[in-house]
């Protein structure tokens, strides 16, 4: 009986199973408000900050404006083309001038005149300046800026006519021009380069077959994107006789090296940023080692676009120097 009585009084010292089930709620209740306060401490905290941390970089002019946005509206008596993946010999152009050009200076009435280049099924404009005389003369294929074939690149095109070289200037953007390196940019990477190539045997075709020109040599200059275009040039055609690099991206590819039989010049800027020094070695060396013909100056203070009158960032000392090399070469190998 003492037994019992012990049990009865344990039994009735613990707690009812409806307190117990009280405070298991109650706690449960305590602990959804604590997780509410830190999820709204949480929320309060990232609502302070800016939007901007997550989103991406800010278009920088001179680069391509399409990645993050629409693309800009194209300068006037210019369209602005479709956006479309550069093909592969396109990078590095991102370091070109991210600043528009100056208005160009009113000059001398152009001397040449836009021709009609059969190429394929398709035909190539081109802009054509003649020197005097019957001829035949040599001839050099002016290649254009990023900027397009603009009356700068025709007037350069006139400097070589009055200097006895048949000149041709193909028009790689199709009647595009334009003074905004962003619609600059959109153009170039509308470009194919296979599609640029072609049109540039092309041109070099029609200077063969041209009456003025008939067996002499034939050279190559280009700016810019043009003069990475004059370097491919040299690449696939044998049987050009001069290659002159404004700027230009320039190749170490020994694949591509061996192809080259024109002797090369390049000009280049010591402060151009898509053109580091150690490119433009790399380039020499592999000219070098494969026993081609190179000849490389860098102006230290120049940056790139430096030959262009209408570039703000023009050195016209760098630009004397530069064309007294290029009119010693191509006389040298042309002949005029």
């Amino acid at each position: 009986m003492k037994l019992n009585a012990h049990r009865r009084t344990t039994i009735d010292h613990s707690p009812p199973l409806e307190f117990l089930r009280s405070i298991r709620s109650r706690a449960a209740v305590l602990a959804t408000v604590v997780i509410s306060i830190v999820l709204c401490a949480t929320a309060l905290a990232f609502a302070g900050q800016p939007a901007h941390v997550h989103d991406t970089a800010p278009v920088v002019a001179g680069e391509s404006a399409h990645v993050h946005g629409a693309a800009p509206a194209a300068a006037a008596g210019s369209v602005a083309p479709t956006a479309a993946t550069p093909e592969k010999g396109h990078e590095g152009h991102e370091g070109h001038a991210s600043v528009p050009l100056k208005p160009a200076p009113k000059s001398a009435p152009l001397a040449g005149k836009m021709v009609s280049i059969k190429n394929g099924a398709e035909s190539l404009a081109a802009y054509l300046s003649l020197p005097k005389g019957a001829g035949p003369h040599p001839a050099v294929i002016v290649i254009q800026e990023w900027w397009g074939l603009n009356d700068q690149i025709k007037s350069v095109a006139d400097t070589f006519a009055s200097k006895g070289y048949v000149a041709l200037a193909p028009d790689l953007y199709q009647g595009k021009v334009t003074t905004d390196p962003a619609v600059a940019m959109e153009l170039l990477r509308a470009l194919p380069e296979s599609r640029g190539l072609g049109d540039l045997s092309a041109a070099f075709a029609y200077l063969r077959a041209l009456p003025a020109v008939g067996t002499r040599p034939i050279g190559s200059i280009g700016f810019c994107m043009g003069g990475g275009f004059s370097l491919g040039l040299a690449i696939q055609e044998p049987k050009l006789t001069a290659c002159v690099v404004c700027y230009g991206r320039p190749v170490s590819d020994p694949e591509k090296i061996k192809t080259i039989a024109a002797p090369v010049l390049g000009i280049y800027g010591g402060q151009d940023k898509g053109i580091p020094q150690e490119m433009i070695d790399g380039f020499r060396k592999a000219m070098e080692t494969a026993g081609k013909s190179i000849d490389i100056k860098v102006y230290p203070e120049a940056g790139h676009g430096f030959m262009n009158p209408n570039n703000p960032g023009h050195k016209a000392t760098e630009t004397g120097d530069a064309w007294t090399r290029i009119d010693a070469f191509f006389a040298k190998l042309l002949k005029p």
